[in-house]
């Protein structure tokens, strides 16, 4: 027994100094054998077996600007959708559009090589900020770029249709296919007649041979480009869409709030790729953003029309807050099954398609915006206010909860130990600061844990004698805990007074610093 533990021991040890050769001084594995006069096959097998007992282990360290864990969940949410979601929060519409431009330039450059025949829709803003932002590749598998519908609007303006397949054409050194008609005709008998037409059909046979497309997503608000050039749609067309419940289009294919494609005298006049056709294509890449477009994305999500979304981080936020709407009828809906509502949850639940801990945090954000709402008489896309304010509103809530009942408790619990468990029950009540700006990002504008700030009093010994400072970042989250425990406490207890008193006069005065 004794050899069996000195054995396990010196093979504990050898695969320890393995690891640290290999992990910490970046040696390889060639050089650590010769090191340590062993065979590369034991150096490979024991950094295997560091890391199946612990002594390896992987952290993965997120960059801001990086949402892996909002993309994971939102796969999970859509059925293995793939998410690329864009920092672009508190931007306009047209910011955000050049925000998802820079992204999928990158994602194009990665995966454009690797695919064959690329169809292209020929009008989508977002498309052409990206490949206008593309570097030139090296010469892959693609063969062809298609424009998988005609231009439409005035003469002047169908130059993007053409520029966009041509560029990525340059790009991937591929050939370019012009379809040279109208996207839309006023009629089912001129619609026949160009699908009939022998250029237009050379074209379009390589609809049904794509490898990947590249779609925007419209809704019936025409965008800004669209307006400009000349909305396809005029008002009997809008008014028919409407009336059949559409809600967005891919390439001019209209679908309704659950994806369904919508069966319109339009859709009959649509000269380019059919719905079919799309649904065909094995990787379906679609870039959207924007508020304005939020319900148009969710049916196409609901629909399967795309295997990758890009959107910005407002959008994907959105996605997954999408139970919200309905939580507030919960409880006269869960007995109604029949009813589009919540009580479908514990499919999701039973699944695993959502975590009770993502619901909980949803409807904890859901009350703390409605408080907000309630208190400024607007919501935070019209600007009254934002997350930050909101979150620094449930720690100055916290801190005259403290300065009221912290006594109390305090006596109740005696121990450091008994204190910070009921300080950490409290805490467990707010929400986190999931939404951050670049700006609190970058200066750490986060105010102290108070359950941090309770070991740290309690480490240092701290007296009656004793002044306690808190950050300018703070809230009053560490001087509260001061003053319960008879210290003096700096003017952070002041500005959670403050705020409590006049909330517009605490962050105009917070500003000013």
């Amino acid at each position: 027994m004794a050899i069996h533990n000195d054995n396990t021991h010196q093979q504990l040890r050898l695969a320890t100094q393995i690891a640290r050769l290999y992990h910490e001084q970046n040696r390889t594995q060639p050089e650590i054998a010769q090191l340590l006069s062993i065979t590369q096959t034991r150096v490979s097998r024991m950094l295997k077996f560091a890391s199946e007992n612990g002594i390896i282990r992987t952290t993965v360290h997120v960059p801001p600007g990086i949402f892996s864990d909002i993309e994971d969940e939102l796969q999970r949410k859509f059925g293995g959708i793939e998410f690329i979601v864009v920092d672009a929060a508190h931007l306009a519409d047209e910011n955000v559009l050049r925000a998802l431009g820079s992204s999928t330039a990158a994602y194009l450059e990665r995966v454009v090589p690797s695919c064959e025949i690329i169809g292209v829709s020929s009008w989508s803003e977002t498309l052409l900020n990206a490949v206008e932002m593309m570097r030139p590749l090296s010469k892959g598998a693609t063969t062809h770029i298609v424009q998988v519908f005609g231009g439409f609007g005035r003469a002047n303006s169908q130059v993007y249709a053409t520029r966009l397949t041509e560029r990525l054409a340059q790009i991937s050194n591929a050939e370019a296919m012009f379809l040279l008609a109208p996207g839309v005709v006023s009629s089912t008998q001129m619609h026949e007649m160009l699908m009939n037409d022998v250029s237009c059909q050379h074209v379009l046979e390589y609809c049904g041979k794509l490898s990947m497309i590249l779609m925007g997503i419209g809704c019936l608000t025409p965008s800004r480009l669209l307006q400009d050039s000349g909305n396809v749609l005029d008002a009997e067309d809008m008014e028919e869409l409407r009336e059949r419940g559409a809600v967005g289009d891919i390439c001019l294919r209209f679908y309704d709030r659950d994806g369904k494609l919508v069966d319109s005298h339009f859709n009959q006049r649509v000269v380019g790729i059919s719905a079919d056709q799309i649904l065909a294509t094995p990787r379906r890449v679609a870039v959207a953003g924007g508020k304005r477009k939020f319900e148009s994305i969710r049916a196409a999500l609901r629909g399967k029309w795309i295997t990758t979304l890009i959107t910005d981080l407002d959008v994907a936020q959105a996605l997954l807050d999408d139970f919200e709407s309905r939580m507030d009828d919960y409880q006269a809906k869960r007995d109604f099954p029949a009813q589009r509502g919540p009580s479908y949850l514990s499919t999701h639940l039973r699944f695993g398609t959502v975590s009770i801990r993502t619901l909980a945090a949803r409807a904890h954000a859901a009350m703390l915006r409605s408080a907000m709402e309630d208190a400024f008489g607007a919501s935070d896309a019209a600007g009254a206010w934002d997350w930050k304010a909101a979150y620094d509103a449930c720690e100055v809530a916290t801190v005259l909860f403290l300065r009221k009942y912290g006594k109390p408790l305090f006596r109740k619990a005696a121990s450091p130990a008994s204190r910070l468990t009921a300080l950490t029950k409290i805490i467990g009540l707010l929400p986190t600061h999931t939404r951050r700006s670049e700006e609190t990002q970058a200066f750490q504008q986060f105010s102290t844990p108070v359950s941090l700030g309770l070991a740290a009093l309690a480490a240092a010994a701290i007296t009656p004698t004793d002044c306690v400072l808190e950050p300018s970042a703070g809230t009053g989250l560490l001087a509260v805990l001061a003053e319960i425990a008879g210290i003096t406490p700096n003017a952070a207890i002041r500005w959670a007074a403050l705020a409590a008193r006049d909330w517009s006069q605490y962050t105009a005065t917070r500003a000013r610093l």
